[in-house]
């Protein structure tokens, strides 16, 4: 726009001739340095202001990279998520599975206990009545072995209380020690 004034001025200095007025032509040719002072600034503000739009346009370009690539990290952030959510799922339900596993085994494991207490203590019980039994076999072979010493007492030195020389206990039908009869010989 200054340099369409500029042109102006020099266009209606070329048509009037010049003034025999010096004063007028220095007011002229100062106006002319004013107008090329004021046309330089306006280049050079012009020039700033296209190097603040490069600058503004440059960083716009940097921005608007930086957002394509946070834009494609959020894609991948949110199909990583998408697939961890997938697996998450996947391991909860798995873990639900085990956890029912584990209640039933759980479950069967306590039945099991119970049935291996029960036949522990039938066990232990069976125990007990064979040595109870074993007891009453011992007693009842270590009778046997006195009776049939005192059968053989006749034809031993023993058998002077077999013939009644001791205790009336081995005399004829006799009860031994647990009140059975005794079917003994009479030794006479």
């Amino acid at each position: 726009m200054l340099t369409v004034i500029y042109l102006r001025l020099f266009a209606a200095a070329a048509t009037h001739p010049p003034p025999h007025n010096t004063a007028a032509m220095d007011a002229i040719k100062k106006k002319m340095q004013a107008m090329k002072i004021e046309k330089d600034n306006a280049l050079d503000r012009a020039d700033a202001a296209e190097e603040k739009v490069r600058q503004i346009t440059e960083k716009l370009e940097r921005v608007e990279e930086e957002l394509r690539d946070t834009q494609k990290k959020m894609m991948q952030t949110e199909n990583d998520l998408d697939k961890a959510q997938e697996d998450l799922g996947a391991a909860n339900s798995q873990l639900e599975d085990k956890e029912k596993k584990v209640q039933e085994s759980a479950k069967d494991g306590a039945q099991q206990t119970s049935l291996l207490d029960v036949l522990k203590k039938k066990m232990r019980q069976a125990r007990e009545e064979a040595e109870q039994a074993k007891d009453e076999a011992d007693e009842v072979k270590r009778l046997l072995e006195e009776e049939r010493k005192k059968r053989r007492g006749g034809r031993s030195p023993s058998s002077y209380r077999a013939c009644g020389g001791g205790s009336g206990e081995d005399r004829g039908s006799s009860q031994d020690r647990n009140g059975e009869a005794r079917g003994g010989h009479e030794v006479g």
